[in-house]
């Protein structure tokens, strides 16, 4: 049996995801737990400060991301100009394959078959 591949769920990370991303998500997911922790202990003096501190981590985490995923956009516009048989291509025609070709048809059978198989000319 093979073995399992190490990383969580063995999924592959999101194209924009980079080491800068990884350890904000990390830091906004303990300022996270502490806050809580501060919740479940009422007339803790510190809520509202952690209160802040996970907010402003959350915040600086939700504008890494954005900027990631604009500059991981740009890159692959360029990208089309540069190469435009590479990844761009591939892209678009992994999501052009998933569609079901039936479902576009449906309803419309009769006049499929007729511009197909056109009618022959009556000879007299």
């Amino acid at each position: 049996m093979p073995k399992k591949k190490p990383g969580p769920s063995g999924r592959r990370p999101v194209y924009w995801w980079n080491d800068e991303i990884a350890e904000l998500r990390r830091s906004a997911l303990a300022l996270r737990r502490r806050y809580q922790s501060c919740l479940g202990r009422p007339g803790h003096p510190g809520v509202q400060k952690a209160r802040f501190r996970y907010s402003a981590a959350k915040r600086a985490l939700r504008i890494a991301i954005r900027t990631a995923k604009s500059k991981a956009w740009a890159d692959l516009c360029a990208l089309v100009d540069k190469d435009p048989w590479g990844r761009p291509y591939r892209l678009v025609m992994k999501k052009l394959d998933t569609r079901d070709p039936a479902a576009d048809s449906r309803g419309r059978e009769a006049l499929i078959v007729d511009s197909l198989f056109p009618a022959a000319p009556a000879t007299d």
